[in-house]
């Protein structure tokens, strides 16, 4: 029988911790972990190697005198709902090791070939009107809005995009695994995004693992982040730099002019969201009045006043895909256990501390957390509504509720439904504490 390893508790934890993996997702290759944490068995050395790759931490995590403190490696990241990032995932960071790494090759082969400071970095300030300052920025780019016009599909923009900043001397890296490992793919709620911000070797890595869409909003915000020049982090009024990066890549990807005025006199976040919102009809209020009349409810709102809806088990849902998405996650509750399962709600209405009422696709709630899902649909694709998307997110994200975006295109596969939310799930509502 093999000696087993005595191993400190918080050992066992830190490493779980650093993995990014739930508990339960490691207890089903180790069955005995808990046992390992309560110092109630301990592990063989084979497990503690395996364990360790498992949990992408050194072979000799185990005889650490102190836990590791880890330096966030670049100060900010974009997220799927800007929430700060204040822990790496092992994925995200070699992902940012990888292009430090490309980048101090490219910086080295450009000093010995006598190539100077990209132009581009460091060229724009929040003081410069946003209007003129995209203005800048496309010709620094030659993406004018006549080129922006021929990539009209996003494949195509994303493409024309890059192909634009890199002859401007920017980096572009688009990757949505890790490395060349398909096993291990980069969550866009850790990362969408980033700027390594650098006067001879500028670099920007897109997420490749979201939609085109997204990927080439990121493109164009990440490109207003170079054209700052400067860190996010060294900036006390950080929500105004991204959001002016955000005005900025609608700007550069928009294919009609329109000015929405000075930066510093626009609207807030809120406001901005409200204003896209479509004006009510006169008699979708009449609609809406009398259904409140009719009968209270605080499910589907809109949905009910404004004609006829898909339906199941006496609730409505705003589209066959947001029905789709609710059958998925039924079947999940029904496999968790009846002790430990989950609630489903379509179409909620919640009041937010912005003033504003919105209803999330579906709420879902389990172990007492909470977690959104939205359904996106190619409207949803427009630079203008993707940024109020973005909105909306941060002010769920204040609430400590994290966002999971589904595209439409997504929902055709049943299986991979199925597997993405049970992913969701795990991650979000019963990871450990």
């Amino acid at each position: 029988m093999a000696n087993g390893v005595s191993v400190a508790p918080r050992m066992i934890r830190w490493a779980r911790g650093h993995s990014g993996r739930t508990a339960e997702e490691l207890e089903e290759r180790f069955p005995k972990l808990s046992e390992w944490k309560a110092r109630e068995g301990q592990p063989t050395s084979r497990q503690l190697e395996d364990y360790a790759q498992a949990s992408y931490t050194p072979a000799g995590f185990p005889f650490f005198v102190e836990l590791p403190e880890e330096q966030l490696p670049i100060p900010y990241f974009r997220t799927l709902s800007d929430h700060s990032v204040r822990k790496l995932i092992p994925g995200l960071r070699e992902t940012i090791h990888a292009c430090k790494q490309r980048q101090d090759r490219h910086r080295e082969f450009a000093q010995a070939n006598g190539s100077g400071r990209v132009e581009l970095v460091g060229s724009l300030s929040l003081d410069v009107d946003v209007n003129d300052a995209a203005a800048q920025l496309r010709g620094a780019l030659g993406f004018d809005r006549a080129r922006r016009v021929e990539f009209s599909p996003w494949t195509a923009a994303l493409s024309g995009l890059r192909e634009h900043a890199e002859e401007a001397g920017i980096l572009v890296m688009i990757n949505g695994i890790v490395g060349t490992n398909t096993h291990r793919k980069l969550n866009p709620y850790e990362a969408r995004g980033f700027a390594l911000v650098d006067e001879v070797a500028p670099l920007v890595f897109v997420n490749g693992a979201d939609t085109k869409a997204e990927q080439t909003f990121t493109l164009a915000h990440e490109l207003a982040h170079i054209a700052l020049g400067n860190s996010p982090v060294s900036r006390p009024d950080l929500g105004e730099i991204e959001r002016w990066c955000d005005l900025m890549a609608v700007k550069l990807l928009a294919t009609a002019p329109g000015r929405c005025g000075s930066y510093r006199h626009s609207l807030t976040p809120s406001e901005r969201s409200l204003r896209a919102q479509p004006a009510a009809s006169t008699s979708w209020a009449r609609a809406a009045d009398r259904a409140a009349l009719d009968r209270p409810i605080n499910q589907a709102r809109r949905e009910r006043a404004g004609g006829p809806h898909p339906g199941e088990d006496g609730l409505v849902f705003g589209s066959t895909e947001e029905l789709r998405v609710y059958r998925v996650l039924k079947r999940l509750q029904a496999s968790f256990p009846q002790e430990d399962t989950i609630s489903i709600a379509p179409l909620p209405g919640v009041r937010l501390r912005a003033g504003n009422t919105w209803s999330p696709d579906v709420l879902v709630l389990g172990r007492g957390r909470a977690l959104i899902i939205e359904t996106d649909g190619p409207y949803h694709r427009s630079p203008r509504r993707y940024v109020d998307d973005r909105n909306r997110d941060l002010q769920w994200q204040r609430c400590g509720v994290p966002v999971v975006r589904l595209a439409v295109e997504d929902l055709q596969d049943g299986d991979a439904l199925v597997n993405r939310l049970r992913e969701e799930i795990m991650r979000h509502l019963r990871r450990a504490s």
